[in-house]
Order: structure tokens, then sequence, then C-alpha cells
């Protein structure tokens, strides 16, 4: 779904994973790199120390008409598993403020993600009323339906990992600590876990 207003442009889709996760994945920018096309170039990362997550960096914009725009990012505020905002910096004159929200929806979450235009010089206005506009509306589109299909292919390898082991214990056992290895294929033919029948 993407919309917009005179000074706000904005998208917002599925993705099949709780809050919770979604935040995480977007709290680094350096994972912002997975969901970039070819029309957005992620140039630099800003760290404040080797071991954190980014918080802003460069980006260049390939838009219509053949033109170009870098633009220097930072995020400002941050509400764990709720939202995360931030400013987007393109020359002296032009700067936007971007948001991502999130919504629990259906068992995953409902992601928002919107730009509104603080300021902007006389080209940039007149880019955006040329398709501008709806180049970045479709951008936006882009990057939560990357988000969404990132995440549905995560879930899909978490859900064909084989079922982990686990220890059959007798209730003979005083130890507690269990059976021997060579005990636990009994163990799994007794449960049915290896795909025959289990012992009578």
């Amino acid at each position: 779904m993407i919309a917009d207003s005179v000074h706000e442009i904005e998208a917002a889709g599925f993705v099949p994973a709780p809050p919770p996760r979604v935040f995480a994945f977007l709290a680094d920018l350096e994972n912002h790199w997975h969901l970039a096309d070819p029309f957005i170039e992620i140039l630099s990362l800003e760290r404040p120390s080797p071991e954190a997550g980014a918080h802003g960096g460069r980006i260049r914009m390939h838009g219509p008409f053949g033109l170009a725009r870098t633009a220097v990012t930072c995020v400002l505020e941050a509400t764990p598993t709720e939202s995360m905002s931030g400013s987007a910096q393109v020359g002296r004159r032009t700067s936007a403020r971007v948001r991502w929200g999130l919504t629990p929806h259906h068992g995953g979450t409902w992601v928002h993600l919107s730009a509104e235009l603080e300021q902007a010089n006389v080209v940039d206005r007149l880019l955006l009323a040329l398709g501008g506009r709806t180049w970045f509306r479709r951008r936006f589109a882009a990057v939560i339906r990357r988000l969404g299909d990132r995440f549905s292919a995560a879930m899909a390898a978490e859900a064909s990992r084989p079922e982990a082991t686990t220890a059959f214990v007798p209730a003979d056992d005083p130890s507690g600590e269990g059976p021997p290895i060579a005990y636990l294929g009994e163990a799994r033919r007794r449960r049915g876990l290896d795909g025959r029948a289990p012992h009578r």
C-alpha cells in the first residue's frame, strides 16, 4: 500500500515476523544494505564504536531523469519494537524526517515507512512535482517488500531445520545424567522419531 500527501511520502506492508525481530534488524543501518535496490546505493556507514551497530551514513539515490542525489542520514530516535526515526540531509537546503513504524499484525508486523519533507530548494521541489514523489513511493514500497521477503526466507529456513534430539532419561535413572550416546537410538525408536513404529 502506498500513499502520499503534499509534504509526506509513505508506504506500508506486512512483514511475517514479530516487531522485536523487525526492529532488531532495522536498528543496525548496516542491515539496510540488504534492502537497497539498484536505485539506492549505500556509500558509507557510521558507528559510535567498532562493535556498535551503524547509526548513520551516506547514500546515493539515482532518481528519475538520470539525476542523482547524495544524502547524509542519521538515526535520531528509536523506541524498541515500535518505531525508529532519523534525518536525511541533501545538500544545505533539502532535508526530510524519515520514520519506520512497527505495529503487531496477525502474528507479524505491519510496517509503515514515511518521509516528511522539512525543507527543500527550488530544484528539489520541482523534481518532486515532476515525478520524484512517485519514484520515492515506489522505492519505499519495494524496500518493505524486500524486508518481508527476507524474513519469509529466514523463517522458512528455520522451519526446515531438523528437530533437535532430546535425550530420553529413564525414570529409574537416579543420577539424572541421562543415558550414554549408544542409548539415544533406542530412545528415538521408542518415540517413533526414526521413522519406525514406536516400541510396544
